[in-house]
């Protein structure tokens, strides 16, 4: 076999793709999805004008009224179908009724209640005392003690101020025009 036969077998192999058919569904409101098939295990994407983006976990509702739900990013987890209105019905009206039953408490539970009420209230009293008379307990050197100070007062004490010299440069040398020039200008300002 030639080598420019060879070439294009591998050409060939790598130039061959597979065409892949994606599925397109409609949100509720508009948003285009897509995923290779609507089915559990698959990854599923929102359209966007420029790219694809992964679907956010979340359950949404498709425009032809089967829910979907995402429980990892981009992955469909369960594709359902909207359930009979008459079994929602019975689910809500039983969550009524037992919402109504739950509403009021009897006498009796709400005597217990009260009871309940009461003791934690004079529990709460009671620990009161106890504290007050634990705390009239402590011995008279001890209160004596803790009503002075730990120390004495730190008293300022100002630090004397240092005068400094100003050093003064080339005292001896012999004056030029500028130092001369100088001087006089120093002497007008004094």
């Amino acid at each position: 076999m030639k080598a420019t036969e060879m070439l294009n077998k591998i050409k060939d192999v790598l130039t061959a793709t597979e065409e892949v058919s994606l599925e397109q569904l409609k949100l509720e409101n508009g948003t285009l999805l897509e995923a290779e098939k609507f089915e559990a295990g698959n990854e599923v994407f929102i359209l966007t004008e420029d790219n694809k983006v992964a679907l956010p976990v979340g359950e949404y509702q498709l425009e032809s009224g089967d829910s979907l739900l995402v429980e990892e990013e981009g992955l469909i987890a369960d594709l359902g179908y909207e359930k009979k209105e008459e079994d929602m019905g019975d689910k809500e009206e039983e969550e009524k009724e037992e919402m109504e039953e739950d509403k009021y408490v009897s006498k009796e539970e709400f005597d217990k209640l009260k009871a309940m009420v009461m003791e934690m209230k004079n529990g709460k009293e009671e620990a009161k005392e106890e504290e007050k008379e634990e705390l009239s307990a402590i011995p008279q050197e001890v209160s004596e003690a803790l009503a002075q100070p730990a120390a004495e007062p730190i008293k300022h004490s100002p630090e004397v101020k240092e005068t400094k010299k100003p050093i003064l440069y080339s005292q001896n040398k012999p004056k030029g025009t500028m130092d001369r020039v100088l001087s006089a200008i120093n002497n007008i300002n004094k």
